[in-house]
């Protein structure tokens, strides 16, 4: 297979849904430019006249209504100018997703790639026909009334509705379907956004999966063919063991899973497995910008924000997101000025060697006492909460 042919097999749909919103790297410049610039447009206006609605008409209840659409939004340009902001590294990284399908492997190591790839089709289908059903939800809004003036009349007819609350300066009955147009091509730039952006993460970290689990195969079996008790040991053996595992190492990093005879190696070999092992005692940890982690129980805390949400709710949830939010706050301060903590803690030790009067010793004895005091009645606190 050529390259064109594993782009189009591999990345029919990120190459698709990119095109359409201008971040594919290798779109024309005029139309990716001429692409960006519309939905830009499509956008402000958007945020323009949602704005407007909650100056113009303010209260709580308006507040609360549009700030769902605002966040929405603003989250568009913040995906599809993360792109474009990063377009050369996106290009590598789907470059490199070519080039690991080209490559010569082992029939095991394709079974692998084409498993997670699978995953990646699965999960991006899903992603698509929520957000499509969602963006078309949304469009279909204005024919309830329409619809429902046909099934239950009423003595007159229902108003028109909009696919979201918006206020654009004019006549809304008289330019109704001018604005209705307007929203209906915001809702689609809207899915068309999210698709393009977030299944390019589903396809990048099936990838990354992908070649983490190749790391653990080449592991694996790295040893097969070499025993320390058999007249096939040799060099010549042991320096392919050697360079498999060095290819794994400096390929992935380290792998994910492994079950490896690491002990049949040789002594230079066996030390490659050492590393790697004890690079794997520490787990690696999501997090959002090092201070929040992601996990399933900020996603809980969250979540019941969201999906129950209520002044009464966030209120209180605003406790326990607090603590969470404390707890990174205050961990990774002491983390982040670690070498100024050492210094002042060094400084209390080197205060207490140097040979000072003995009044100037009570002092210091006394600040200690009250000190030692405070922190177990601080720690007694936090024992019965």
């Amino acid at each position: 297979m050529n390259w064109q042919t594993v782009e189009d097999q591999y990345l029919r749909d990120n190459k698709f849904f990119a095109q359409l919103v201008g971040v594919w790297p290798q779109q024309p410049r005029f139309t990716k430019l001429s692409i960006r610039l519309f939905i830009f447009v499509l956008v402000i206006v958007a945020l323009i006249t949602q704005v407007s609605r909650v100056i113009v008409f303010y209260t709580i209840e308006t507040l609360m209504d549009e700030v769902v659409y605002l966040v929405i939004s603003i989250t568009i340009l913040i995906k599809q100018y993360n792109y474009i902001l990063n377009e050369k590294k996106l290009e590598e990284l789907l470059s490199e997703i070519v080039i690991d399908h080209l490559m010569a492997r082992p029939e095991g190591e394709l079974e692998i790639l084409d498993t997670y790839f699978r995953k990646a089709i699965i999960f991006s289908s899903i992603y698509k026909a929520s957000i499509s059903t969602s963006a078309l939800m949304f469009i279909l809004i204005p024919a309830i009334p329409p619809i429902l003036n046909i099934i239950a009349p009423l003595n007159q007819s229902r108003g028109r509705e909009f696919v979201y609350p918006a206020y654009f300066f004019v006549d809304e009955q008289r330019y109704y379907y001018p604005i209705l147009a307007n929203m209906i091509i915001g809702a689609l730039v809207l899915a068309a956004v999210y698709i393009a952006s977030d299944i390019n993460l589903i396809y990048l970290i099936h990838h990354g999966c992908a070649l983490l689990a190749i790391s653990g195969y080449r592991f694996k079996h790295a040893l097969d063919d070499v025993n320390l008790y058999d007249e096939k040991y040799n060099d010549a053996l042991m320096h392919e063991a050697y360079a498999k595992v060095c290819r794994s190492i400096e390929g992935h990093k380290r792998a994910v899973e492994y079950e490896a005879n690491w002990y049949s190696g040789s002594s230079r070999t066996q030390l490659l497995y050492v590393l790697v092992l004890r690079k794997c005692l520490n787990p690696p940890v999501l997090s959002g910008g090092g201070l929040v982690p992601l996990n399933l129980f900020s996603f809980v805390q969250v979540s019941r924000v969201i999906v129950f949400y209520s002044m009464d709710v966030l209120l209180d949830q605003m406790v326990y997101l607090d603590i969470i939010i404390s707890i990174f706050t205050k961990q990774y301060h002491c983390v982040l000025n670690a070498t100024k903590l050492k210094e002042l803690l060094r400084e209390i030790v080197v205060d207490r060697m140097l040979g000072y009067p003995k009044e100037e010793l009570e002092i210091l004895d006394s600040y200690f006492n009250k000190a030692v005091y405070f922190c177990f009645v601080y720690k007694g606190n936090k024992r019965e909460e």
